[in-house]
């Protein structure tokens, strides 16, 4: 999968959200492993926010 800003972060994010989507993994499990390894951006070594999904992927999941 090709992330538009070059960054491979969100990958694992968009991944397993397809991955939901498409049935072949359920979406409570998939919440669990996205707190685990979506790492938080981090701004001089704190936390200052988080990868989420665009709306036209997580409207996917409605």
């Amino acid at each position: 999968m090709k992330i538009l800003d070059g960054n491979p972060r969100a990958a694992t994010l968009v991944g397993l959200t397809l991955l939901a989507v498409a049935g072949a993994v359920d979406i409570p499990g998939v919440s669990s492993v996205l707190e685990k390894v979506v790492e938080p951006v981090l701004g001089g070594g704190h936390s200052v926010g988080r990868i989420r999904l665009g709306h036209a992927v997580s409207a996917l999941l409605d």
